[in-house]
């Protein structure tokens, strides 16, 4: 509340969509749909509501909390939902508008449905149902499609309520052929119906529900390459400089340590001070890698390409730093007290939007927050992407930061160590870190074509969860053996064609038990034979950009940026003994996350 009224985005009367424009009201609430494939939902006789046709993600690339006014963001997303499904513009009956209440986001979308709808179809509804519930915020989108799919199922379109006999006259003027459904419902025969959601940092989707199959033909599973990366950590910032200290031994000195980037930092990625300003250290970390990433790649984002890059930031605590200076501020002098400044980087997906701002890029863009993993699930969303067609590239990120507020509360949770201290050694604590690594990856096709160096193939995905309580570990090693199963034969591979495996013990014994315990499950007296890389005696426990940062360096290996590497070995009795691994004898390795209450990703990368 007290961010919106920073803003002076709130409706002193109540939300008045696509009519007085002139704020939201706030709400809350959850929606929730079980989503699963036709053939399991016939096998199991679920009572089928519709079939999700397919969707569309974009970013504006513009403001941070501002819309584009000319819709471009708006109507990427929704004319490449409409793509996805196979159906135009002609068969949606009923569109569930974003339709926040407030002058510039209505004007962007009024644009949009104009351009997109007027003279193909002169038998659309439009309604924004957030005149009778509020802005719901993150969970808006959910419990629209709800309302966009009960609306199907009932043949029956939702109001958007609030106008008066005046004000309906007023729309006439603006609606032009599409109704926008004023204070009353209306029954209407529905095949097709669409909903749309968009949101601070530019993020825009629009998803689209049928009563009749879907008529699209997936595209084959292509290869995908990471051909660039970024790296921001304690020990240094860029690739060079990573390589460069990491090769040197420089290891943590203290318990907590945390990165730093400044204007030299800024320089080398192009980007002013001007812009710098407006970040939190949590969006600088992701700008500096991100824009790093976009650099060693050798990708010049333009207008002919920018629609075919995407981004998915994966983080375990977000803005967290942000967040609490922002609550502070309301403790110590109320509600009015709330800084508009600050109020748009508490957001998660902020860092994401702030990316897509200075790199220009205007494809997919998603915000994973699950936990540690959360860097390695990145990586995954976007190999998903890539081999359903949807990009050509995607921006795959981990970032985490560390902080005064950080450094007390794992400290009060009692997970940090005293002193350094090793993977596996028994302890109970780890070092606080942070950072941010970005990997480019890229289909085949599109890496072939513009020359891009390869650092590896990432051939093979598996997420998996085995439920404990949360901010625990110990008994869910199913869900990481799982996930490892999963990578595998996503990947078309067996336990033998694994050389190495980057893992994610950090010195918590629940941690590096649990590593081991799933592990063993998956390759058993093999095991031995695969060495364990535990980067996190290097950089530390900097949970989500640990994960992608250890993707990032099984890539410089294959590159032989890395030659040697100290790893583990772990034995069928479960005790671990030091060894080492040569970078060119590596052909397949498997990266592993873990996220606190059990969640899981594995990722397999080629040589």
């Amino acid at each position: 509340y007290a961010g919106f009224l920073s803003l002076h985005a709130l409706a002193e009367n109540g939300c008045s969509p696509f009519n007085h424009c002139d704020g939201i009201t706030l709400g809350e609430g959850s929606g929730v749909l079980i989503v699963e494939s036709y053939e399991h939902a016939v096998a199991r006789g679920a009572k089928i509501y519709c079939e999700v046709l397919g969707s569309g993600v974009s970013s504006d690339a513009h403001h941070i909390t501002a819309p584009r006014e000319d819709g471009e963001g708006q109507m990427n997303a929704i004319r490449w939902g409409m793509k996805a499904s196979g159906v135009d513009e002609s068969e949606i009956g009923y569109i569930n508008a974003h339709g926040t209440g407030t002058a510039k986001n209505d004007m962007a979308e009024f644009l949009s449905l104009h351009t997109i709808f007027d003279e193909k179809n002169d038998n659309l509804s439009v309604s924004s149902t957030k005149a009778m519930v509020g802005h719901c915020l993150g969970a808006a989108g959910s419990i629209e499609a709800v309302f966009s799919i009960k609306a199907l199922t009932e043949n029956m379109v939702p109001p958007t309520v609030g106008y008066s006999d005046e004000d309906i006259e007023n729309l006439k003027e603006k609606a032009g052929k599409i109704d926008f459904r004023p204070n009353e419902p209306k029954e209407k025969k529905l095949d097709t119906v669409m909903s749309n959601s968009f949101a601070f940092g530019g993020n825009n989707a629009s998803i689209i529900f049928s009563k009749s199959a879907g008529n699209v033909e997936l595209p084959k599973k292509e290869k995908v390459y990471i051909t660039g990366l970024g790296v921001v950590a304690p020990c240094g910032n860029g690739v060079e400089n990573y390589v460069e200290k990491f090769n040197a031994d420089v290891k943590p000195e203290s318990t907590s340590v945390a990165s730093a980037v400044g204007s030299a930092d800024y320089a080398a990625c192009g980007l002013k001070m001007a812009f710098y300003r407006k970040l939190d250290k949590f969006s600088q970390l992701q700008a500096v890698s991100g824009m790093n990433a976009i650099q060693n790649a050798g990708l010049t984002i333009n207008d002919d390409n920018a629609k075919d890059i995407g981004i998915a930031v994966g983080t375990a605590a977000g803005p967290l730093a942000t967040i609490c200076h922002f609550q502070k501020d309301l403790i110590e002098g109320g509600n009015i007290a709330g800084s508009a400044f600050k109020f748009p980087n508490t957001v998660y997906n902020a860092a994401g939007g702030y990316l897509s701002i200075c790199s220009g890029i205007k494809g997919y863009n998603v915000t994973v927050t699950n936990g540690a993993q959360s860097g390695l699930a990145s990586m995954a969303y976007a190999m998903s992407v890539l081999r359903s067609g949807q990009e050509n590239a995607m921006l795959a990120t981990g970032s985490d930061e560390n902080s005064d507020t950080m450094t007390e509360l794992f400290g009060k949770l009692g997970v940090t160590s005293e002193n350094v201290v090793a993977p596996f050694a028994g302890k109970d604590g780890f070092v606080l870190s942070d950072g941010s690594a970005s990997v480019l990856i890229e289909d085949e096709k599109a890496a072939r074509e513009r020359g891009a160096r390869i650092y590896c193939h990432a051939a093979g995905y598996g997420m998996a969860h085995s439920n404990v309580k949360f901010g625990t570990l110990t008994g869910s090693e199913a869900g990481l053996t799982n996930a490892v199963n999963n990578a595998l034969a996503d990947a078309g591979m067996t336990i033998d064609d694994i050389d190495a495996v980057f893992g994610f013990a950090n010195g918590m014994k629940a941690v590096d038990d649990v590593e081991i315990k799933g592990l063993t499950a998956v390759f058993g007296d093999k095991l031995a034979e695969k060495p364990v890389v535990e980067l996190k005696e290097v950089l530390g426990e900097s949970r989500a950009a640990a994960a992608t940062t250890a993707a990032a360096h099984a890539a410089l290996m294959f590159a032989g940026k890395i030659p040697s590497q100290e790893a583990y070995s772990i034995a069928a009795d479960g005790s671990v003994s030091k060894t080492n691994v040569e970078a060119s004898k590596l052909n397949n390795v498997l990266v592993v996350a873990y996220g606190a209450g059990g969640s899981y990703t594995a990722i397999v990368l080629s040589k």
